[in-house]
């Protein structure tokens, strides 16, 4: 019997090692230093093939990096030279929306950068839908109604009817919002 604790002690344990360290690489943390494939052949060749999956990954997230920073620099050549274009056009129109629309787009540009290099800053908020539309007039054709919701989850989109909610909680990022407000 502990010959058998003894074996399944020492089969359980490379498992375990490689779950953490798989765990560690998804949150973005260093591999434990313990991390060794050992064990069983099939533990051991599950480390490594983790091993290889992770240096091709890295591998792959520095050389999108790398294009990034390459299409960010071409990107603020093009709006310089728009601000630019702006600041000595002689017009009689208003160049004020234009100026906002190369602001937008170099704050858009921005954001989506930081974001690409793991840098995204700006929290998620939230606020209630339901309290946001009981400042508006009641209208009646929304009253005891279904509502057809279509949510983004984890980049897939999922649609529901929802019956008419008392309360609603909405997750945003407020530059998301004002992008889409403004499209």
């Amino acid at each position: 019997m502990l010959i058998a604790i003894y074996f399944l002690r020492n089969q359980i344990k490379p498992i375990q090692q490689l779950a953490e360290a798989a765990e560690s690489f998804g949150r973005g943390r260093p591999l434990p230093k313990e991390f060794q494939p050992q064990g069983a052949d099939e533990v051991r060749r599950a480390g490594i093939a983790f091993l290889r999956m992770r240096k091709r990954i890295e591998r792959q997230i520095k050389q999108r990096t790398m294009m990034l920073s390459g299409v960010s620099h071409d990107l603020r050549t093009i709006l310089t030279r728009f601000k630019l274009q702006l600041a000595l056009a002689n017009t009689d129109f208003d160049i004020k929306p234009l100026e906002q629309d190369v602001s937008d787009m170099q704050n858009m540009l921005e954001d989506y950068l930081a974001f690409a290099h793991g840098e995204g800053s700006e929290s998620v908020k939230t606020f209630d839908l339901n309290a946001l539309m009981q400042k508006f007039p009641p209208m009646p054709i929304f009253t005891n109604v279904n509502f057809p919701i279509v949510l983004k989850v984890l980049h897939t989109y999922k649609s529901a009817l929802v019956p008419s909610p008392t309360s609603l909680i909405i997750l945003y990022q407020m530059h998301f919002v004002m992008r889409t407000l403004s499209t």
